[in-house]
């Protein structure tokens, strides 16, 4: 039961057998054991994981995987990119590890991924639902509330630290954006070194030049696409960064000996089978098991209570007045219309207004400018407005205030317009 789409950020993913060799990639990895036992090599590291163990691992860690034959776990693949854009930093890292560590934090992440896979489950492995999404989110939102590793959380402030985070940065930068142009000049600002010092500290730390390391990585991530999709070999050299389909098969023939071509020819050929077998009947099975043993259910929807009221309309009697005896009509500048005064004589014959309340009485639309200099007024506007209100019987209640027109495109974007000071 695998999601295999390159472009969601946070992909979910379960098996029952693990074996992976020693390898690195730009994604956050989650791993959680709900059966059985996983050995996980994360450097010179080895951790021991059980079952309800949770562990992250970090982008660009070299690690390794082996689990037992009754092996059942839970993957989460968190884009870095996304992560990297939310903190801004080049830099993020988490510490997960329940089997060194166990606190209450540790039991809300566990079910916050018991109930991503419940729904998961419920949902037959489809994922395009906001529902999944807010709780992959919500996932997410755990780890940088709880594991995220702050830069004065960091124990040892060293030259070694100060070397292996440089490195990272490194790693951490060329492999988010690899796919787009990037040049030594882009990375040595981010990092405020010299174009110089960061040149020499790629010879000198990785043995190559950083275009050279730049055209690994691209390759690397091109030969997986290569592989593993149907993709043109044409876009999948534009989408990795190569300036032409003639430069991707240049570098690509001189690192593998062969054409892309030629490569994806003889894997076809090949049919070879996949590192990690498995049966997704079996794993709905026992992940469904898991779940029932560990009551994470699906939540059953509350039927809807319903309510029944009769009324006659064969007798009537009286509303009372719960409105007050003032309609506030808004600018004096929409008295002059003549469908608000239609309207204002049905409400005042309905309802019984006694006054109408109105501001901004000195505007344009009013003809009365305040801040003229000549000291010239022209009230005629205003004395329409008022002999309108005696004419319909009821008192006026002047604003004498500009308050702004507000005009309301969605529920996330108005327009405020009109807005100044008048002085009296």
């Amino acid at each position: 039961m695998e999601e295999t789409r390159r472009k969601e950020k946070i992909r979910l993913s379960v098996y029952n057998l693990a074996e992976e060799r020693e390898h690195f990639h730009q994604d956050i990895e989650l791993l959680y054991v709900m059966e059985g036992s996983l050995d996980v090599v994360i450097g010179s590291q080895t951790t021991h994981m059980k079952a309800e163990d949770i562990l992250l691992i970090n982008a660009n860690k070299k690690h390794s995987l082996k689990g037992t034959e009754d092996i059942l776990y839970a993957q989460l693949m968190i884009e870095y990119h996304m992560v990297s854009d939310v903190f801004k930093s080049m830099n993020v890292i988490f510490w997960c590890d329940s089997t060194k560590d166990e606190s209450e934090r540790y039991n809300e992440l566990r079910n916050a991924v018991k109930e991503l896979l419940n729904h998961y489950l419920s949902a037959g492995g489809n994922i395009a639902s906001f529902a999944h999404i807010s709780l992959c989110y919500h996932i997410l939102d755990l780890l940088s509330a709880y594991f995220l590793v702050q830069t004065a959380d960091k124990e040892f402030v060293n030259e070694s630290d100060k070397f292996d985070e440089r490195i990272q940065k490194i790693n951490n930068y060329i492999r988010a954006n690899y796919n787009r142009q990037i040049s030594l000049k882009e990375l040595s600002d981010k990092l405020y070194l010299s174009n110089g010092y960061l040149s020499r500290f790629f010879k000198k730390n990785y043995s190559m030049n950083f275009a050279e390391y730049l055209t690994n990585i691209r390759l690397f991530h091109a030969v997986d696409e290569l592989l593993n999709t149907n993709i043109p070999i044409t876009r999948i050299a534009f989408d990795n960064g190569f300036a032409s389909a003639a430069v991707f098969n240049k570098a690509f023939k001189k690192m593998y000996g062969e054409t892309p071509s030629a490569m994806r020819k003889k894997s076809k050929g090949q049919k070879n089978e996949p590192k990690r077998l498995e049966n997704s009947k079996e794993i709905e099975e026992r992940l469904e098991r898991y779940l029932i043993v560990n009551q994470i259910s699906q939540k059953e929807e509350q039927p809807i209570e319903k309510m029944k009221d009769s009324h006659s309309v064969k007798t009537k009697e009286l509303v009372r007045n719960y409105w007050g005896n003032t309609l506030n009509i808004g600018m004096a500048a929409d008295l002059l219309k003549s469908e608000v005064q239609e309207h204002l004589i049905l409400l005042k014959e309905s309802l019984g207004f006694k006054y109408v309340r109105f501001c901004s009485p000195f505007t344009k639309e009013m003809l009365i400018e305040l801040n003229e200099t000549d000291n010239k007024y022209n009230f005629s506007r205003l004395d329409g407005v008022l002999d309108f209100l005696l004419r319909l019987g009821v008192k006026p209640h002047i604003e004498l205030g500009s308050k702004p027109r507000i005009i309301l495109y969605n529920v996330q974007n108005l327009r405020v317009a009109g807005t100044r000071d008048v002085e009296f």
